[in-house]
């Protein structure tokens, strides 16, 4: 990696990061969670939208890109002439996240630094569409209408590819080790947000961090290779350990709706996981919520939804002007039920074989049967100590048992239908695609133990939703 590598890098990050945080500032987001993680997650959100934008004006994206980033680099180093003990309090926790992540994913670093872009989805999709961005300055109907490009998926959501194009727009060349870096910094995002969320749940600090060190361990390469299933699956967990827990706050169901708004504009299946997501946090606790006050914090929550819906809506706009469809077509099976019931039928048994033994290479059984063996332990010991009604499966595990259910479903389905030979699209993405459910897993695994404590540590525990 260059000097220039590292300075491009370095501007796109606190730009990236100035620009979330004035926008959390200007609504008033809690200190609390006015973290350099979520700035970071906002500024990928804004950066997306300034795009799109700039495509519905029809003007080049680089004047707008430094029209912005010379005000809040100045901006930036204003605060730091003002206030460096702030600053320093600010970035200080982020530079040890670094040295956290060089000495727990060393092999991260090697991906990162010496793994060149292989893979076919990294080199054809993301980064190859992000390259397109920077060649034609923005988001171009001449490439991603063209039917000269449909090979590449062209209509994929833009969220890696506009960073991409964002980091070689400041370096002023495309760097195949630059825009592989950024993803590093999106994995350091994960990390600190992680840790945050286990701390809003109550686990101490050193424990959160050891946690979090397991969990990002999961298909950790993944992160950095230039695949984006990680990149949406994550933000999802973490959305899933926030909105479902007992006790959230209007301000973690913000952090909630925002995660969600990640993953809608990383990849297409999302889109039907953010409105199982949405589904959930509506009918299980929307009536609670707006019990408790959530009217009074709503533009908090309303914020951080049209930060993250904002660019799907524009880009799904785009799509439709400009003609831009899929090559899977599951929606034209859909409608002839029957020889889809049966093509799905036929394929159960290589579908199936691939799920299992993707799940054992993950050790999911394993994670399965602790959690499992640890709510049946929970409930004897409160059977024991005198519960008349002793709990099994608190609430938040019964939305992430349905999850996983549905999300298996939808998984199984894809592969069904798809209009490909059906044993090479398992052996070239299902170990990817089942990320999402094994996080969903470990998010069970996650309650399991916080019901024990609870129990070891005299709570009452409850089904349901018990504060805000």
């Amino acid at each position: 990696m260059t000097l220039i590598d590292l300075i491009s890098l370095g501007v796109y990050a606190l730009s990236t990061i100035c620009l979330g945080y004035c926008l959390l500032r200007a609504i008033r987001f809690p200190s609390e969670l006015r973290k350099w993680a979520s700035a970071y997650l906002v500024g990928q959100l804004l950066w997306l939208l300034l795009f799109l934008l700039a495509s519905a004006l029809s003007v080049r994206a680089l004047p707008m890109l430094w029209a912005v980033i010379a005000p809040v680099v100045l901006w930036g180093g204003l605060c730091v002439l003002r206030s460096r003990a702030h600053v320093a309090a600010l970035w200080l926790p982020a530079l040890l996240l670094v040295a956290l992540c060089v000495v727990s994913f060393p092999h991260i670093l090697y991906v990162m630094l010496r793994v060149p872009l292989v893979d076919w989805d990294a080199r054809s999709i993301w980064l190859f569409h992000g390259k397109a961005i920077w060649v034609h300055g923005g988001i171009s109907a001449d490439f991603f209408a063209s039917s000269f490009n449909a090979w590449s998926h062209t209509d994929y959501p833009l969220l890696i590819p506009v960073q991409a194009a964002v980091v070689a727009m400041i370096q002023g060349a495309w760097s195949e080790m630059a825009v592989k870096s950024f993803l590093f910094i999106n994995f350091l995002a994960y990390f600190s947000l992680m840790r945050t969320i286990l701390v809003l749940r109550g686990w101490s600090g050193g424990t959160s961090w050891a946690i979090a060190v397991i969990v990002l361990s999961i298909a950790s390469p993944q992160y950095i290779n230039g695949y984006a299933d990680n990149h949406y699956a994550m933000p999802l967990f973490l959305a899933a350990l926030v909105l479902f827990q007992r006790c959230s706050a209007a301000v973690h169901i913000a952090l909630g709706v925002l995660l969600v708004g990640v993953a809608l504009n990383t990849k297409n299946e999302s889109s039907l996981y953010g409105l199982l997501w949405g589904g959930g946090v509506l009918l299980l606790w929307g009536a609670e919520w707006c019990k408790r006050g959530l009217s009074g914090c709503l533009r908090w929550v309303v914020s951080m939804g049209l930060i993250g819906g904002l660019p799907f809506l524009a880009w799904a706009l785009f799509k439709l002007i400009h003609g831009i469809e899929g090559d899977l077509n599951l929606g034209s099976r859909l409608l002839a039920p029957v020889s889809s019931f049966w093509l799905c039928i036929d394929r159960a048994p290589h579908i199936l074989q691939a799920m299992g033994n993707s799940h054992q290479q993950f050790y999911s059984p394993y994670v399965l049967g602790i959690a499992i063996a640890l709510s049946g332990w929970c409930y004897l010991l409160l059977k024991r100590n005198g519960e008349k009604h002793p709990i099994i499966l608190t609430r938040e595990e019964q939305v992430l048992w349905c999850l996983l259910i549905v999300v298996h479903g939808c998984v199984f389905a894809v592969y069904g239908l798809t209009p490909y030979d059906v044993q090479r699209h398992l052996a070239s993405s299902i170990d990817r695609v089942l990320v999402l459910p094994v996080l969903l897993l470990v998010g069970l695994l996650i309650c399991a133990l916080e019901k024990i404590s609870g129990v070891f540590q005299g709570k009452r525990l409850s089904a349901g939703p018990d504060g805000m």
